[in-house]
């Protein structure tokens, strides 16, 4: 079960808790979902926190420290370093919707993120061009589609944001216009019927049917435009 209001309120006491931290705060770039959905208007909910560690050599120091500020709302499921993540999970109340952490470990240069403030709050948070770019990457890689995923390249290239060619060739290996091909090709072959697994109890019934029935359709046609003005 997922209680937006609750959930988000979770977040954000986590997220204050992480960037009020001088060791985390500075070494860790807020991007995905939330981050769209908090700073860029992203109109859907999302229920997780991710970032990128900037700097590897402090990935034990938070497998360790982390879960002291995270039991302070909930209990602490998992802290577990993986192949390319360390990923912490979190159950704040019995029966609610869990909380996943999870910081990438691949490297990355400081140049993709930027302060922004939260309530006050300053955060170093992901840029446009990196936002936009690793979500088209997202859709053309991930190995179980998310239709979450067309949704927010719809709503980051319908805010006419610009890729960053070199991140989307480190993360896909395509070109701009190999990628928007790609992902033409992709959607193309995706019932819109099945647009609402995943994304469902993320949006307003509003939303719901304009997802069902102009999500794929404006998509396509986002995508086809964009392609349109890569040289060849």
């Amino acid at each position: 079960m997922l209680n937006p209001i609750l959930h988000r309120n979770i977040l954000i006491q986590i997220l204050k808790k992480i960037y009020s931290d001088p060791v985390f705060g500075p070494n860790l770039g807020f991007k995905g979902g939330t981050a769209a959905m908090l700073f860029y208007g992203l109109p859907r909910f999302s229920v997780d926190l991710d970032f990128d560690l900037l700097n590897p050599d402090l990935e034990d120091k938070i497998l360790s420290d982390l879960p002291k500020i995270l039991q302070k709302h909930g209990e602490v499921q998992e802290a577990t370093k993986k192949t390319h993540t360390l990923l912490f999970i979190v159950s704040y109340e019995k029966g609610q919707r869990l909380v996943k952490i999870e910081i990438s470990r691949r490297p990355i240069g400081t140049g993709s993120y930027e302060i922004k403030s939260f309530l006050g709050i300053p955060m170093l948070v992901v840029k446009q061009a990196k936002m936009v770019t690793s979500k088209l990457a997202a859709l053309l890689t991930r190995k179980k589609f998310a239709s979450r995923d067309v949704f927010d390249v719809w709503y980051f290239l319908d805010k006419n944001w610009s890729l960053n060619e070199d991140v989307l060739f480190k993360e896909t290996g395509l070109s701009k216009k190999a990628a928007f091909a790609k992902a033409i090709e992709m959607l193309e072959k995706i019932n819109p019927d099945s647009f609402m697994s995943g994304l469902g109890e993320l949006v307003d019934n509003k939303t719901k049917y304009w997802i069902k029935n102009h999500l794929k359709e404006e998509t396509l046609f986002l995508l086809r435009a964009s392609q349109d003005t890569v040289a060849t």
